[in-house]
Order: structure tokens, then sequence, then C-alpha cells
């Protein structure tokens, strides 16, 4: 969350980018991101002469290019009673994840796909993690006291028939001792910091065969987070293979007004249960592909884009065959989604790795309505319809109101 106001009552002038959007806050605004902010400011001088003149405490030369906002990311800043304090720098496992059809070709992973169990040496479940985009996996441990640890790391095994999932399962023991600084702070005020530091790193199989390789950075630093990147036989840690071609649903997102793509458009895909199943954002072509399985039912939601009117959300059916038909929805009164007519048939393409469903949905901008398909527009011939047969009618009315008399 970044304000607009400094200290002193000066504005900021913040000009920069949110969540993939440009944007200026103003000194009255609070703005909050859910991703990322990139923010320069812009104050006036007098404005900077202000808050100087208020200032009790200053921290300045402190910059970061990857950890946000920059302030203490390089250095300590006491304030108030110095006391002894404990860190600990922690640990970071790394493997890769690898995902192939049946004749070995690498298949794209997608965000959150497969799942993973960090377990302790009872294998009591510490933390699940899951692959990037690019099959990393990241696994992170602090400590609070010096000894020796023992982790296994294994995947969860996914419920999708097609896919073979990797049963290797991994040994890791970490050697934690201690390690201590004194700061002197002023002629009589001093503190220790006592540092809890990975000092050693071993990594075997315990479900599996083949042969480990281990690399690791920063054991024994008192300033960085141990880090272990762990393969087996020279490749990816986890291996899973897909017997048949995956099936992805691929859309692209249209501008109704231009025919142009629009990317950052977020598409959701969930289950029957209403269970999120995949997610993601459009590219610059307006394309964006989710994994789909045959003879499943979903429901597409669409996030409703800035200026754009609300779209979808759609229901997407698979057969057991492998065709897919996407549908408009209605809601009944217990609101429960129902497909709406024979619905569309999404294009089938099929390649060497996937099998993709394409489809095309259009945004239109809030306030506008586009022509119905295959005219120019046909509100206005409406009306028209309507006062000629006004006018007709009342032409009757009249010439039998003439014979009457």
């Amino acid at each position: 969350a970044v304000a607009g106001s400094m200290l002193g009552g000066g504005a900021e002038n913040w000009h920069g980018s949110r969540d993939y959007e440009a944007i200026d806050i103003g000194k009255k605004d609070v703005v909050t991101a859910n991703k990322m902010m990139g923010l320069n400011a812009n104050p006036t001088d007098a404005d900077i002469q202000t808050a100087i003149s208020q200032g009790t405490v200053f921290v300045s030369g402190n910059y970061s290019q990857t950890h946000g906002g920059g302030i203490m990311s390089n250095g300590i800043l006491i304030l108030g009673q110095a006391k002894d304090i404990t860190l600990s720098p922690g640990l970071e496992i790394e493997v890769y994840k690898a995902f192939k059809d049946a004749n070995g070709n690498t298949l794209a992973l997608q965000p959150g796909q497969f799942q993973f169990l960090l377990q302790d040496e009872n294998h009591n479940t510490l933390a699940t993690v899951s692959n990037n985009a690019f099959g990393m996996v990241l696994a992170e441990q602090d400590y609070t006291q010096a000894g020796t640890y023992t982790y296994y790391l294994k995947e969860q095994p996914g419920s999708n028939p097609l896919i073979t999932y990797d049963s290797t399962e991994y040994q890791i023991t970490v050697t934690v001792g201690t390690d201590t600084k004194t700061l002197k702070l002023s002629e009589n005020q001093s503190m220790t910091i006592t540092y809890y530091v990975v000092t050693d790193i071993q990594v075997a199989l315990s479900i599996g065969t083949g042969t480990v390789l281990t690399a690791t950075s920063n054991v024994g630093s008192n300033n960085h987070r141990a880090t272990v990147v762990i393969k087996k036989d020279g490749e990816t840690a986890f291996t899973n293979t897909m017997r048949e071609k995956p099936l992805y649903f691929r859309i692209q997102k249209l501008n109704g007004h231009t025919n142009e793509p629009m990317q950052f458009v977020e598409f959701t895909l969930k289950d029957e249960n209403g269970n999120v199943v995949t997610s993601g954002k459009t590219d610059k072509e307006g394309h964006l592909s989710l994994q789909i399985e045959k003879d499943k039912k979903y429901v597409l939601y669409e996030t409703t884009y800035q200026d754009f009117m609300p779209a979808g959300p759609w229901i997407l059916k698979v057969d057991a065959d492998g065709n897919a038909t996407i549908f408009d929805k209605t809601e009944d009164r217990n609101g429960i989604l129902h497909e709406v007519g024979a619905g569309t048939d999404c294009v089938k393409k099929e390649y060497n790795t996937a099998v993709y469903y394409d489809d095309t949905i259009i945004n239109i901008i809030a306030g506008v309505e586009l022509p119905e398909t295959g005219g120019i527009g046909t509100e206005w011939m409406k009306v028209m319809g309507t006062i000629l047969i006004l006018c007709m009618a009342f032409l009757a009315f009249r010439k039998e109101m003439h014979r009457s008399r």
C-alpha cells in the first residue's frame, strides 16, 4: 500500500505502474497492489525541505530492484532500546519439474499444475508447494535453534488418469549451527546478533532410483539463505508423463470495437463444485490456454476488464470422445448455472504434443452496444417499423371514420 502524502503535508507525486497498468497517486490517495508496483516520487523542493525539517529519523542510500521499496533491505535500523536479537537466514530447496508426452516431448507447464509436499522426519507435512510456469518448485524453512533436521520432498499425485506421476522421494538432511556478531552502537552501548546458519546439506533418494546431483550456495552464510538445487540423473528432480496428448481450451480475446487482441484479461476455470482448476491472463496476442480433461464439465469466468462490460460466465463441456462445446449460461433461483441452447462447438486443432479447442470471446466497451450479427444495427429498424405500423393503423382508423359519416 502506498500513500500519496509525505511528512509535513506535501505530495509525493508518485508516477509509475501498478499491476501492469499506468498509475498516478494523488496527495490524498492510498493505493494498493495485488502483485507489484513500480513507482517514482517527484516531490517539490519545498515539500522535501518541509519533511526534512520535521524528520527525526533518516534512512538514506537504500535501494532495491527485487525487494519492493528497498527501505532496510541493505542494513539494520535500530530505534529505541537496543537488545540482543536472533536471526535466521534459513534454507531454500529448489527443484524443477518436467512434463512430457509418451514420446518424450516436453509439454507446457501451467503455474500450480502439480503439488509437492515438504515433510519432517516423521512424514508430517510442513508445507505444500507447487510449480511455476518454468517448472521451478521452491520450499523454504527458517530455524530457531541449532541441530540436525531431516526433510522429505515428494510429489503429491493428482487425479488426472492420463498422467503418470513421479513417485520419487528425496531425503534432505540439514545441519544448523550458530554464528554471532557484536555491533558497537556507541561508546557505552552494543548489541549481539545470533544467527542460526545452515552449515551442511546432504541429499539422498529415499524412494526411487537414479543418481542425485546437488548444487549448494551460501552454506555457512549469515547474510543469505542457504540454497540447494536438486537434480536426478542430470535432469529435473521430478518428471511426469502424459499417456495421451493433453487437451487445452484456447481463448482468443478481442476488442469488439477494434477487433484487436486484448492482453492481461484474466480467466478462471472451475469444476462443477466451484473449485478452481486453473487460471491465467491473455498474452499480447489475446491468447490463453487452459488445460482441460475429457468427460468433464467446467464453468469459465472472466474478470471484468477495465472500462469493458462484464462477460460470461460460460459453461464448457468436454465429452468422453474429446469434443468440446461452450454454452451461454442461465442461472436459476437456486444460483445453479444451466447451459442455454445447443452451444457452440469449439474448433479442434491437433498438434504433435497437444490438442487445442479454440474459441473467440469478444469484449464490449461499457455504455456502447454493438450491432447485432450480420447487419449495421437493428434497433433503428425496430423503431422505424413500429412507427410505420402505428401510422398505418391511424390511417385505417381515419378511413373507417370517414365511411361511417
